[in-house]
């Protein structure tokens, strides 16, 4: 099969784990049991050899249209031909409240609308990025896939065929059927798995009440709802239920540019885009959110060891090494290796997530609940660590572009200190505003920037001052600094 372009794929999840489904009836990317496993399928990142699971119409009239239920993740892939119409509804349940074991299933649910239409189905796991063989064996309703301590149950009413490691069928769907299909993460010792359709369609009706009842707590009135919605939706899927955190993707190694190699595994969580989408969480209304996510951050920061400062990501269990590993035996999306699991910038040095952090800390603090003292405490501390470490050489540039420790880059970084109000005393607000760097671009659109972003910075950070507040602002302007003449340095610096 060719590979699906990225935008063709609707994606579920259940707080702990996502998968990507293309508009073609294919399970093409899934990790079990959390956004940072091994996956059981990867056909996005390796055609061949990554496993997928997949129910389509098996005729080439079929003409597909892929759409979400209306304010829920759960996903319906139509196939419309001439003689009928079929469809499929995937999902992933989730627990109304935490279990003592994890669940992890995906279900999909196979209906008849019209007439009658000719179907496959096709499900090649391949465990552990595919380097893990896997045996097997008929099991209760279904089969199960066992690798290792790991198994995977796939149980349906359907009379599948034994083809190597792969599961296949094929039948005619007429109007009116419903036929169930359920893959489970499981152990080798668990029960053998078990199939029906009246407990998948209550699973089914729990998901859309789920998902409608959370999206119902969104504030936001606007032209633009729906698409807000939709992007809150997404954005809730990012969410890791047991700590809070908040992924950048549920993906590795999607290229930015076909045929690579800036390939990264986002599968953790960067303080910077979580700050972002705590902040579009926060002003739509879901506090619970963000809460679970600055329980995150307060774990982290209490973590910093004195004369250490904030890391640039940290796994979702909050551990802070994610040593990254190139899988040479995938080929990558539409041939763009390397592919890769693990991301080395967790070691680097990227001074700009203190202010993301504070930024958080700040909205967080001003929409939601006050932060606790001892955490104000500890990013007094980060403050300080930027103040002292501001002229180091940054080995990260915006945008993941990986550069030499020595290569020239110019940034311009602010941190706020925004002190919670005490009986008797005023709000102490203590600005950092940084140009980091110390050497010239060449660059002159760079110089401006810098020279802009400065400017901006400092007035937002004076703004938040109110009358009656104790002011105190550090203006560090390194040695053969960008952008600022000698007026406006002695400006500054008289502030």
């Amino acid at each position: 099969m060719a590979y699906l372009p990225i935008e063709h794929h609707g994606v579920i999840g259940d707080l702990h784990t996502a998968a990507l489904v293309g508009n073609d009836g294919s399970i093409d990317w899934l990790c079990l049991p959390h956004f940072d496993s091994p996956s059981v399928f990867a056909s996005i990142l390796d055609d061949r050899k990554g496993g997928r699971f997949r129910i389509a119409a098996n005729t080439k009239e079929a003409r597909r249209r892929q759409m979400y239920l209306p304010d829920t993740n759960v996903l319906l892939t139509r196939f419309l031909t001439p003689d009928g119409v079929g469809e499929i509804i995937d999902f992933m349940p989730i627990a109304a409240r935490p279990k003592s074991r994890e669940d992890h299933r995906v279900i999909r649910l196979v209906r008849g609308v019209r007439g009658a239409i000719p179907f496959l189905v096709g499900c090649r796991p391949a465990f552990h990025f595919a380097t893990r063989a896997a045996s097997l064996e008929r099991a209760g309703d279904g089969w199960r896939w066992t690798a290792g301590d790991t198994a995977l149950d796939l149980a349906t009413p359907l009379d599948m065929r034994r083809d190597g490691n792969a599961l296949r069928a094929t039948f005619t769907l007429h109007a009116g059927d419903e036929i169930p299909l359920v893959l489970r993460h499981a152990r080798r010792d668990d029960a053998p798995p078990r199939v029906s359709l009246e407990a998948c369609l209550d699973d089914f009706r729990a998901t859309v009440r789920f998902w409608q009842s959370w999206i119902a707590g969104s504030h936001y009135q606007g032209r633009w709802r729906e698409m807000v919605k939709r992007s809150c939706l997404a954005l809730k899927l990012l969410t890791f239920a047991p700590t809070g955190a908040i992924v950048a993707s549920p993906t590795t190694s999607l290229p930015e540019r076909i045929g690579g190699p800036r390939n990264w595994d986002y599968r953790y969580v960067w303080i910077r885009d979580a700050a972002f989408t705590l902040y579009a969480l926060l002003r739509v209304g879901f506090q619970e959110e963000a809460a679970a996510f600055m329980n995150f951050v307060e774990a982290r920061c209490r973590e910093i060891q004195p004369g250490d400062g904030l890391r640039t990501l940290y796994g979702i269990d909050g551990r802070h090494d994610v040593p990254e590993t190139v899988l040479d035996h995938l080929e990558g999306y539409r041939g763009s290796a390397p592919v890769r699991v693990g991301n080395d910038a967790a070691g680097q040095l990227q001074l700009d997530i203190g202010g993301e952090l504070i930024d958080s800390l700040y909205l967080f603090d001003k929409y939601a609940r006050p932060i606790p003292w001892d955490v104000w405490l500890r990013v007094r501390d980060i403050t300080d660590w930027i103040c002292e470490h501001w002229n180091e050489d940054e080995e990260y540039a915006r945008h993941c572009v990986r550069r030499s420790p020595h290569q020239p880059v110019v940034v311009v970084r602010d941190c706020a200190e925004h002190r919670p109000k005490r009986p008797g005393l005023g709000v102490n607000l203590t600005i950092h505003v940084s140009v980091f760097g110390g050497r010239q671009t060449g660059d002159p659109a760079l110089d401006r920037l810098a020279k802009r972003t400065f400017t901006r910075r400092l007035r937002a950070g004076l703004a938040h001052a109110k009358p009656k507040s104790n002011i105190e602002l550090s203006v560090n302007i390194g040695k053969g600094h960008v952008g600022l003449n000698q007026e406006e340095q002695h400006a500054a610096r008289q502030i």
